[in-house]
């Protein structure tokens, strides 16, 4: 009985490590595709919002305009309400506003907090990328402006036109640091 716990135990180990390892290399992959998702879903959830958007702004119309009747009855004398000011007209209007504010940000926010995610999932991804290219080349941004295309082709994710842009980038820079050094 306590060989088949160690067996299991070290079976389960070695497949977290096999999984874990597997993440880590596709890590880009991975956060790419999540930022995809993620837009995708963002775009979804905002589309919906955007349906009930209408109902809100009818509501919030409709209470603005039924605390204006009351303040314009109020200052013709129609309504004998003394306590009523123009700053209690101006409270009840804020609060109209704050509340239709509220609810906007319910309907919006969670396509807003998805898109947000997503756009990090994006950053993460081209973060690990720009760090395993430049471990590469052990941090030296003159030995990867050396680098052919096709060996930074070689890398997952980067294709020609990547490739292509990463070179024109890193030949810029060194032409700028040639021209600064020239001015001395």
């Amino acid at each position: 009985m306590k060989a088949n716990l160690v067996a299991l135990k070290n079976t389960l180990s070695k497949s977290t490590g096999r999984v874990g390892l597997l993440l880590k290399k596709n890590s880009p992959e991975i956060l790419m595709v999540a930022g995809v998702a993620g837009i995708v879903t963002s775009t979804v959830l905002a589309c919906k919002a955007t349906l009930k958007v209408e109902s809100v702004l009818d509501n919030m119309e409709m209470q603005k305009n039924k605390i204006n009747t009351v303040w314009e009855k109020v200052k013709e004398g129609e309504i004998g309400l003394d306590d009523y000011s123009d700053l209690d007209h101006k409270k009840d209007l804020a609060i109209v506003y704050v509340q239709s504010s509220v609810e906007l940000i319910k309907l919006y926010g969670p396509a807003i907090l998805v898109g947000t995610a997503a756009i990090g999932c994006f950053i993460g991804s081209h973060k690990i990328m720009q760090r395993r290219i430049l471990a590469s080349v052990n941090n030296n941004l003159s030995s990867l402006g050396k680098q052919s295309l096709a060996q930074l082709m070689e890398f997952k994710g980067i294709g020609e036109a990547k490739a292509i842009t990463i070179a024109a980038a890193l030949e810029l820079g060194r032409r700028r640091k040639e021209e600064k050094e020239e001015r001395k």
